[in-house]
């Protein structure tokens, strides 16, 4: 009996033959030199990281475990996600999902189109809502919460104060807090 044995090497998914990937004026191959990583879209990459994936046109995941997903979508630390066209999640652990959302802080989560969370440990929820200091959340459409420790829910409620709860429904106005 012969065996043969190969040496492991790292995958480089070279794919420029997908319809649609590269356009006019569009260059710039997919590169993924990291273990267990993988790049599909013009000018994609996953660099170096290890498990990260990239799909869409401009998309990088250069975060070891990061995801992005969509046409410019970046995934930039440890364990982020981006998933939407442009979407931007800039920190450890932080998820960003939907277009233009942004999840810039640790552990931070903007789920929702233009959604913002901005500090470590925020969300924002609802298409235009935004968090903005330390372990604030909004959720709503246009939601802001901006005080530290601050939470707001309902579309357009804003939270500015630290430790403020502020709700809103249809009929009153509900401020709890400091």
């Amino acid at each position: 009996m012969v065996a043969e044995f190969m040496e492991p090497k790292f995958a480089r998914a070279g794919i420029t033959g997908i319809p649609g990937a590269a356009g006019p004026g569009q260059s710039g191959d997919p590169v993924s030199d990291g273990l267990g990583a993988f790049a599909i879209g013009a000018a994609s990459t996953t660099g170096t990281s290890r498990y990260a994936t990239a799909l869409g046109f401009g998309a990088k995941a250069s975060g070891h475990n990061s995801q992005a997903w969509g046409t410019n979508a970046l995934a930039f630390k440890e364990n982020s996600i981006a998933i939407g066209l442009e979407s931007n999640a800039t920190a450890t652990n932080s998820v960003a999902l939907g277009p233009a959302s942004q999840a810039l802080g640790i552990n931070a989560t903007a789920l929702g189109s233009n959604s913002s969370a901005k500090d470590d440990r925020t969300t924002a929820v609802g298409s235009g809502s935004s968090a903005a200091s330390n372990a604030s959340s909004a959720f709503g459409y246009l939601a802001t919460s901006s005080g530290y420790r601050s939470q707001t829910f309902g579309a357009y409620s804003n939270a500015t104060q630290i430790h403020r709860l502020h709700l809103v429904t249809p009929l009153r106005l509900l401020a709890i807090g400091h």
